[in-house]
């Protein structure tokens, strides 16, 4: 299924996807501005992917993904961006996960027993909710979560589970200016 994979979607309402049978979900990749809430729910197997590095999904209200995977598959989503503060996002047992570049307004984001064959990426996201991320016991094999440059309002929970590296990066001191004293 794609939506908006060639040209920017524009819609004055509400978006809803409901994936029903196993297969690729891919939208947004050229981008969309929707006025209202976006809804997306998959309790099948398949890879959803959602956006692109290169454009901007704009969502003026809450955004609400709820994705549990029967089989391990991958889940990606780059550059969405909503308004209203209250959706929620639950990723269930995908095949590492990308999320990068993100500004979200949620009540909770929720990554949990991901699993190996592909990276886990948390890179540049600006998120006001609460988040916890968490591999499962059998993530291995020498793919790394990596965790990086985020901004997070809420409660954070991050668990490794797998043997896999958990990546984050050290909080470093401020750089002392010598003529300011």
């Amino acid at each position: 299924m794609f939506i908006a994979y060639l040209d920017t979607l524009h819609c004055t309402g509400n978006v809803s996807i409901n994936r029903t049978a196993a297969g690729l979900t891919s939208a947004f990749n050229a981008g969309a501005t929707i006025n209202g809430n976006f809804t997306y729910t998959n309790n099948t197997a398949g890879e959803t992917g959602f956006g692109n590095l290169a454009n901007k999904t704009s969502i003026g209200g809450t955004i609400t993904i709820t994705a549990n995977f029967i089989t391990s598959n991958s889940f990606e989503m780059h550059r969405l961006v909503n308004q209203t503060n209250g959706g929620s996002i639950t990723i269930t047992n995908s095949l590492g996960f990308s999320v990068q570049n993100d500004t979200l307004l949620l009540s909770e984001m929720n990554i949990s027993g991901y699993t190996g064959g592909q990276y886990g990426y948390f890179y540049k996201n600006a998120i006001t909710g609460n988040v916890t991320i968490a591999n499962d016991a059998s993530y291995s094999g020498g793919y790394y979560t990596y965790l990086r440059s985020n901004i997070i309002n809420g409660n954070t929970s991050i668990a490794n589970n797998g043997s896999n590296v958990l990546l984050m990066p050290t909080r470093q001191a401020p750089e002392i200016n010598p003529w300011a004293m």
